[in-house]
């Protein structure tokens, strides 16, 4: 079920700068895509190129930060926009399987970050330029469902879309 309107108010929501959290979840952040799969991603194949399946898009990225929101079963489970900004035109469901995404699993030889099934969408704005999201359904949460559309305004902390949470 939703949130109240007042049960997570969002910090700063007219700073253009500031960037929220997307989701109740357990956090991760990296300075760069270098940084995080040579400390915390270990997959064989992880690359951007595999988790975006967009050549083009993986290149315009390449050496950019990344945060991990992680939600477990017992977490609300809807996601939210970081930033004020408008959904671009690319909204990719990529087919997959529900491999979990504890920790553990992210450090073993299975990426389990390109395997499992995602929508990666993009938001654009004018301080930031565009940022890629990718909601990836997992173990225990389930697939991940955008109620957002293409070309869409949204405010710091509009909800985006959610999980099923179903055991699968």
């Amino acid at each position: 079920r939703k949130l109240k309107p007042d049960a997570r108010p969002i910090d700063k929501p007219d700073d253009p700068y500031g960037i929220v959290s997307v989701a109740d979840c357990r956090l991760i952040v990296f300075d760069n895509i270098s940084e995080a799969t040579r400390i915390w991603i270990k997959g064989q194949q992880f690359s951007l190129r595999y988790l975006f399946e967009d050549e083009k898009l993986s290149k315009e990225f390449d050496g950019g930060s990344i945060a991990v929101f992680r939600l477990a079963p017992v977490d609300y489970h809807r996601f939210h926009s970081p930033i004020k900004g408008t959904i671009g035109k690319l909204m990719k469901q990529i087919t997959g399987t529900y491999y979990t995404v504890n920790p553990i699993a992210i450090q073993g030889n299975l990426d389990v970050l390109t395997s499992n099934q995602r929508t990666v969408i993009t938001i654009e704005n004018d301080y930031f330029e565009k940022i890629v999201f990718v909601a990836i359904g997992a173990l225990l949460v389930g697939s991940v469902n955008f109620t957002v559309k293409p070309c869409q305004t949204v405010e710091k902390g509009d909800e985006l879309g959610n999980t099923n949470n179903e055991v699968l």
